[in-house]
C-alpha cells in the first residue's frame, strides 16, 4: 500500500487550481488517503477560465489611475488571463516528509472551511469554501486515483468581486515516473509550447 503518498494529487491539484485564481493560501491542510506511489510524479492541468479577469480589480484602484495607466493594466489583465487558459505541466518530487505534513501546512486561513466529502485509498473530494472583505471563493475537487501510478481528476473553482465571478475549471491528470526524484526537491513548472 501506499499511503505514504496518498496526499500528493490532492494538494497538486488545489495548488495549481488556488494558484491560478486564488494563491496558494487556497489549499486545504487535510492530507488524503490515495492510495499512490511516492517519487517523481508528473502533473498536467487544463484550465478553462471564464469572466473577466478586470472585474477583480477595485474600482476605486481604477478610478485613481490615468487612462494610460488604465489602458496598460487592461492589456496585462487580458495577457493575464490568456496565460490562465495555457496547460500547465508541473514535475513534483513527493517525499514522506511532506506527506507527513500534508498540504497547505503552516496556511489554514480562518476565512475558510474545508469539507472532505470522500477520502478513500481510490478517491478524494474536497470542498473549499472562502469568505473575505473583498468577496467569497471555493474550491471543488474531486480525484480518482485509477491506480498506484495514475489520477485523474477535476476542479471548479469560483471567485466572486466587486458583483463578479470567475470561473476555473480544470481537468488533471498525474502520471507516477520515478522513485528517484533525480535533482527536482520539490517541484518544477515545464514550459510548455
Amino acid at each position: 500500500m501506499h499511503n505514504n503518498g496518498r496526499a500528493m494529487l490532492i494538494g497538486l491539484g488545489l495548488l495549481a487550481a488556488g494558484d491560478l485564481l486564488f494563491g496558494a493560501d487556497a489549499t486545504p491542510s487535510v492530507p488524503a488517503r490515495l492510495d499512490v506511489k511516492l517519487g517523481l510524479w508528473e502533473m498536467a492541468i487544463q484550465p478553462q477560465v471564464s469572466g473577466d479577469l478586470s472585474s477583480m480589480v477595485d474600482p476605486q484602484q481604477l478610478q485613481q489611475m490615468t487612462p494610460e495607466q488604465r489602458t496598460r493594466m487592461q492589456a496585462a489583465l487580458q495577457q493575464m488571463q490568456a496565460s490562465m487558459q495555457k496547460p500547465r505541466l508541473t514535475k513534483e518530487c513527493m517525499t514522506r516528509e511532506k506527506m507527513s505534513r500534508g498540504f497547505g501546512a503552516g496556511k489554514d486561513d480562518k476565512n475558510c472551511k474545508t469539507t472532505i466529502v470522500t477520502n478513500s485509498a481510490s478517491e478524494y473530494e474536497a470542498h473549499l469554501m472562502c469568505s473575505a472583505q473583498d468577496g467569497p471563493h471555493s474550491v471543488n475537487m474531486h480525484i480518482t486515483a485509477q491506480s498506484a501510478e495514475h489520477v485523474t481528476g477535476t476542479v471548479h473553482s469560483d471567485m466572486s468581486r466587486n458583483g463578479k465571478t470567475m470561473t476555473v475549471n480544470g481537468a488533471i491528470e498525474g502520471k507516477f515516473l520515478s522513485a528517484d526524484c533525480g535533482p527536482i526537491k520539490d517541484s518544477e513548472e515545464e514550459k510548455t509550447p
